[in-house]
């Protein structure tokens, strides 16, 4: 029988209730966890402490994908802003399609001219993972 500590860090290794692109990351830390437990039938005050260490680099790593995430989001937005208001200087977004005389030309942050580099690798796995509104590659 399985220590009520060690029973007890173990619901924090569930990743059902994340969003796919956090489950991912989340998952292998889940598959470890109860291998230790179930497999390999380990138990006492180690397995504890070992439970929880994993839970404490599960935790980092699924942090590091959120960070990775706010980063893409916040470079992406940035550079949208910039084509955005070179359109704006150069009067190519206005017109017909988007205000009087221009070209209607619309930037959007998923555009491959708003990517820095390594955006297309970024954008590759995020849609591999599943993350949320991941860009099309450009």
């Amino acid at each position: 029988m399985t220590h009520p500590a060690s029973v007890h860090v173990l619901q924090f290794f569930e990743h059902e209730h994340l969003p796919p692109h956090l489950a991912a990351v989340s998952r292998p830390f889940h598959g470890l966890a109860h291998a230790l437990v179930d497999e390999h039938q380990l138990d006492g005050p180690e397995l504890t402490v070992a439970l929880r260490k994993l839970l404490e680099a599960k935790d980092a790593a699924v942090r590091a994908r959120i960070l990775r995430f706010e980063r893409w989001a916040h470079e992406s937005d940035a550079a949208a802003g910039r084509v955005t208001d070179a359109l704006r200087q150069t009067g190519a977004g206005d017109g017909p399609r988007g205000g009087e005389g221009g070209l209607g030309i619309t930037a959007t942050a998923d555009s491959a001219a708003t990517r820095g580099p390594g955006a297309e690798k970024n954008a590759a796995e995020n849609r591999e993972s599943g993350f949320p509104g991941a860009p099309d590659a450009g």
